[in-house]
């Protein structure tokens, strides 16, 4: 459904309204005081003030300043919009008309989305630990901690170039300290050492890379 909903609190919830992400080219009411708003590039859930000030603190938007304006109460379409479905789940289901949001109550695509975006949120709402392989960020986190001081491939490629000769069954890898940091504009193979010393990253065979280095 698109078009205009009552104002409340000083905010008109419509078509063309200034969201975070530009101007709303759609709004489909989920329960009264909670709408999925659209904008040509994307989109979010949109919580009036006394729906947003139920959300436990450690998962609110207080607000974000975008494109010059304050917005509060905005949780975006990919990782946040599972926060207020996951809040008010059971008013959803009792009184949404929107199909969609039922279908992602019931197949449980709110409690995957904050598993694997927001573990932290997560384990305090419901009281229990992630383990290894439950969740996507927390997965991230433990690599990036057990890897801080090693060499991380962090993109490959075999073509040929001027300073990278063929050699049939290898790939040249490029890595860096941590997985993050500068390379070497000078060469392609470099990776930045914490203490500014440039070591290369030569040739490695293709099934020696690990999958989550490459």
């Amino acid at each position: 459904m698109n078009g205009d909903t009552p104002k409340r609190n000083g905010l008109t919830v419509k078509v063309g309204m200034h969201t975070p992400w530009g101007v709303a080219d759609s709004v489909t009411p989920i329960i009264d005081g909670m709408w999925s708003v659209g904008t040509p590039s994307h989109g979010g859930i949109y919580l009036r003030p006394d729906l947003n000030a139920q959300i436990p603190d450690y998962m609110q938007h207080g607000g974000e300043y975008e494109r010059g304006l304050w917005f509060v109460g905005w949780y975006e379409e990919d990782c946040d919009w599972c926060i207020p479905f996951l809040v008010f789940e059971g008013r959803i289901l009792m009184e949404t008309r929107d199909p969609y949001a039922v279908k992602n109550i019931n197949e449980g695509a709110h409690k995957r989305t904050l598993k694997n975006w927001h573990p932290a949120a997560w384990e305090r709402f419901f009281g229990v630990e992630l383990q290894p392989g439950e969740s996507y960020i927390r997965d991230q986190e433990t690599f990036n901690a057990e890897n801080a001081a090693r060499l991380v491939v962090v993109a490959a490629t075999g073509h040929p170039c001027s300073y990278l000769p063929t050699r049939p069954g290898f790939c040249y890898c490029l890595a860096r300290i941590g997985g993050h940091g500068q390379t070497n504009a000078n060469n392609g193979t470099g990776v930045s050492h914490p203490h500014g010393r440039v070591r290369q990253a030569g040739p490695i065979r293709v099934r020696d890379c690990r999958p989550e280095q490459v």
